[in-house]
């Protein structure tokens, strides 16, 4: 339901609320890998979105960082050749014109 949420913020310009929702769901996700020692979940949409809050609040640099993060995820997740795909590598190619 977060992802929900912070989307529905980003859609109606609430960038902030947006940030700090998925700002949350980034600190349970680890409190719960803190909880379950040697379990990882996937932070990577989270991470994306982060960044796009931030972007989208003239925060270039703090996105890019987690931009640059949920491609590292994926990457961990999804392997090299499916990360490619995924929108992390196109926001680092299109908004920060990295190849």
């Amino acid at each position: 339901i977060w992802n929900r949420l912070g989307n529905f913020c980003l859609m109606n310009g609430l960038y902030r609320q947006a940030q700090l929702i998925f700002e949350s769901m980034l600190e349970t996700i680890g409190k719960w890998e803190q909880k379950h020692k040697g379990q990882t979940l996937h932070k990577g949409l989270a991470s994306y979105s982060l960044g796009m809050a931030l972007y989208l609040q003239g925060e270039s640099s703090k996105a890019k960082d987690y931009i640059e993060k949920a491609y590292h995820e994926d990457r961990r997740t999804f392997g090299e050749t499916e990360a490619e795909k995924l929108p992390a590598k196109a926001a680092l190619e299109t908004l920060f014109k990295e190849a």
